[in-house]
């Protein structure tokens, strides 16, 4: 995202665990939100006397019974895109002797970066400003064909994605625009909305189903009868 950038090195130490100082496998959080790899953290917290707290060896907090381990979904979310960059051989194009897996991408670059290649985008003013985003999603993004702008914006006339100077001088020029998030929020609140009408409409449905075979329920139970009475055999 534009704007402020995290360092390069803290990045690097939120996808590591302090214990083995590797990439995290399978990340735990403890109470103290200090995060380790599973099997870590349990070869950690078995090995100490019985008259000793159980610490964070991160902090040294003490806990006076067995913290419980909780998955941090965030970071495992992480470290699997990492992982699905390393399958996909998706590597840093400034690292020419070995693939080194590219950590994230930059819009306006178009360049994969691995953690040290990163280092200049939250280091110098005039790359602060640049879209960083995950390997996996650089894929997807896409620019204007005319303009070769990246396609930051949304036409709502056109049902399109556009880029700036498309609302500036192209085609879209007056056209009624909005950001990607803002369309976004719009086209989740519509789908929601519709949600709702066809859960409503279902709901009817099956109400108006359940009638019909409790009438028909009904009718099969008093007809032995009414054909009794009509004299049918």
């Amino acid at each position: 995202m534009a704007g402020y950038i995290k360092p390069v090195d803290s990045y690097k130490d939120e996808i590591t665990c302090s214990i083995c100082l590797q990439t995290f496998s399978y990340p735990i959080t403890l109470t103290c939100n200090h995060s380790f790899c599973l099997r870590c953290i349990q070869d950690h917290l078995k090995h100490k006397s019985p008259e000793e707290h159980y610490i964070c060896p991160e902090c040294h907090v003490e806990f006076a019974e067995k913290p419980r381990l909780l998955k941090n979904a965030k970071l495992a979310e992480r470290v699997e895109k990492l992982s699905t960059c390393q399958e996909r051989k998706t590597v840093c194009d400034y690292c020419f002797e070995e693939d080194v897996p590219a950590a994230m991408s930059c819009v306006q670059c178009e360049t994969f970066f691995c953690v040290t290649h990163l280092r200049p985008h939250s280091e110098k003013p005039l790359l602060k400003d640049h879209v960083l985003v995950d390997p996996t999603e650089a894929r997807t993004l896409r620019k204007c064909e005319e303009h070769k702008e990246t396609l930051k914006l949304y036409c709502k006339q056109d049902h399109s994605s556009i880029c700036s100077l498309c609302s500036i001088i192209g085609k879209h020029k007056n056209h009624s625009i909005l950001t990607i998030e803002e369309a976004k929020s719009e086209i989740q609140l519509s789908f929601t909305e519709k949600m709702k009408e066809l859960t409503v409409k279902r709901t009817k449905t099956e109400e108006a189903v359940k009638r019909l075979r409790e009438l028909n329920s009904h009718v099969l139970h008093q007809l032995p009868d009414k054909q009794a009475e009509a004299g049918y055999p």
